[in-house]
């Protein structure tokens, strides 16, 4: 390990070895390798003993690796750590960092060439261990290398699923049998049990065994197991059902009473099945389409009830029926423009010198380790983040759209305004539309009151006050992109690159300083000349040009 990667080397000269020990033999490098990489410089330019073991063979670099403390990690290794010490139990360094869980300073002992398929005395791998502590990004990280072995048996004959059950840990069961090829519920141990026996012996059987028979009939011909169609359609459809249901229940039932409830009921159930969360309720936690559903559902029942329902009402209104003729094919190809690469980065940040960063200089502190990215292993070049939704690191990221189920950042961003306008324009069109239409209904039924009036046409209706509500969100929308995009920032970060601490829609927080009118005019004209009209040679440059 190069000396030159970090300050103040040891101090020539006679040093005091720190030799003292306590409970089980620890000392006190022991402890601090516990803390920060600092408590650990410090001792051992005092000349703490960097071989010392405690009574189960277990040296500060393993306690440095148990508590993920890269950076003294780092340091142990560079006052000349063994990489390769083994404790009494046979646990080399990948298996105490198998304990913590860090994906970092797993990914450092990868970096530094260490065999993470290494065995204890007890025949564990770094997968059984994972496993059995339920760090899921670091089982996540294994179950992606493609020189994992599924099926690895410990001395007893355990496979790491065996593990899961024995922990009841449902969803590192779901990671492992949705991963691999192959069922790892068949695999035997050396009393011939198999994973379901553990499950039928275990506290929560019931729940798990019912898991396991749904993964075993999810299975696809191909061997894998991904989760239901039915469970991804049913949140997309949702919104666009509750919604024709709700104008059915208007028109169907006379009682008011009986209406309200019934449309709550739909509107509640609708909300938290489809609307709230982010992911779905299935344990794969993949994205929810609720949101993708209410938007593209809305938009194209809008169109629908629009063009065969309401214009006949309103007809002749020709120069308005053009206006939204010209929209629609806007609309198209605003969102098919979203739809194409938002801009994802494999490439990593480079140093003054021009050298490209990675591990190692985090692991040094040269960076701070949420600059780093331990999924995509790259340090993040300017205004760039991961999205762990899409599950890749974007540059320029905005946002993660919930309603389309994308990223915008720099490629798309300028699609997504043009796709906000027209969504903007057609709700105001459909407004309008209804407007008018049950305007001229109270001119020709001044005796029927405006709850009787909308009740005789409850579709047109239902979709009025959707797009309504539409209307004041991509009002306010529109009005926060703006804001952002005259400051030279986006949602995710501030105009400096750095990261907003707070993202809300209502109250851009965080602005760095105070911009004058001609500086955000200058920001939008940057911005539209990169989207709309641009020059290849100077896109990017002016894009980030503040």
């Amino acid at each position: 390990m190069s000396s030159n990667l970090v300050t103040n080397e040891p101090q020539n000269g006679e040093q005091k070895h720190e030799t003292s020990t306590t409970w089980h033999g620890i000392s006190e490098i022991h402890r601090a390798a516990l803390g920060s990489p600092n408590d650990v410089r410090a001792l051992l330019l005092k000349g703490a003993d960097v071989t010392a073991r405690n009574n189960f063979g277990e040296t500060p670099l393993h306690y440095a690796c148990q508590s993920g403390n890269w950076g003294g990690v780092f340091q142990l290794l560079l006052f000349g750590a063994n990489l390769y010490d083994v404790d009494k139990g046979g646990r080399w360094c990948v298996h105490h960092a198998a304990r913590s869980g860090c994906l970092l300073t797993f990914q450092y002992l990868e970096f530094l060439g260490m065999n993470k398929w290494q065995r204890d005395l007890k025949g564990r791998t770094v997968l059984h261990i994972a496993v059995e502590h339920g760090h899921i990004e670091l089982i996540k990280h294994l179950l992606k290398q493609k020189d994992i072995d599924w099926h690895v048996k410990d001395q007893k004959m355990r496979t790491p699923m065996h593990e899961a059950v024995l922990r009841g840990n449902r969803d590192v069961c779901w990671i492992l049998e949705s991963s691999s090829e192959k069922s790892l519920l068949i695999d035997e141990d050396s009393e011939g049990q198999t994973p379901v026996d553990y499950a039928i012996k275990g506290k929560r059987s019931l729940a798990l065994l019912k898991a396991f028979r749904r993964w075993q009939r999810m299975r696809h011909a191909n061997g894998k197991v991904d989760v239901p169609r039915i469970t991804r359609i049913v949140p997309f459809l949702t919104p666009s059902c509750v919604t024709l249901l709700i104008a059915f229940n208007i028109f169907y039932f006379e009682s008011r009473m009986l209406i309200f409830f019934l449309n709550a009921s739909l509107f509640l159930f609708a909300y938290v099945y489809a609307l709230h969360p982010h992911r779905l309720w299935h344990i794969s936690r993949a994205p929810n389409t609720g949101l993708l559903g209410w938007f593209i559902g809305s938009v194209t029942l809008s169109l629908l009830i629009y063009f065969t329902i309401l214009l006949p009402k309103i007809w002749p209104d020709y120069l308005h029926t053009i206006f939204s003729l010209l929209m629609l094919p806007l609309f198209v190809f605003s969102l098919r423009r979203v739809y194409k690469d938002p801009g994802v980065s494999s490439d990593t940040r480079y140093d003054e010198d021009g050298n490209p960063m990675g591990i190692i200089d985090v692991v040094s502190a040269k960076i701070k380790g949420n600059d780093y990215c331990t999924r995509c292993k790259i340090v993040y070049p300017s205004r760039t983040k991961h999205c762990r939704l899409c599950n890749c690191c974007y540059k320029g990221l905005d946002h993660h759209c919930l309603f389309l189920m994308t990223c915008v950042a720099i490629n798309n961003h300028g699609a997504f305004m043009a796709l906000l306008f027209c969504t903007f324009f057609g709700q105001l069109s459909f407004v309008r539309g209804g407007l008018m239409h049950f305007w001229s209904l109270s001119q020709y039924n001044a005796r029927k009151s405006y709850l009787e009036l909308l009740g005789s046409e409850p579709l047109i209706s239902v979709y009025f006050f959707i797009n309504l509500l539409g209307l004041w969100w991509m009002t306010t929308l529109i009005l926060f992109q703006i804001k952002i995009i005259s400051e030279g920032g986006t949602t995710v970060f501030l105009p400096n690159g750095e990261i907003r601490k707070r993202i809300d829609c209502l109250h851009a927080a965080g602005t760095v300083g105070e911009l004058t009118l001609a500086k955000r005019f200058h920001h939008l004209k940057q911005f539209i000349k990169y989207y709309y009209f641009p020059n290849d040679e100077e896109r990017f440059s002016r894009l980030l040009d503040v």
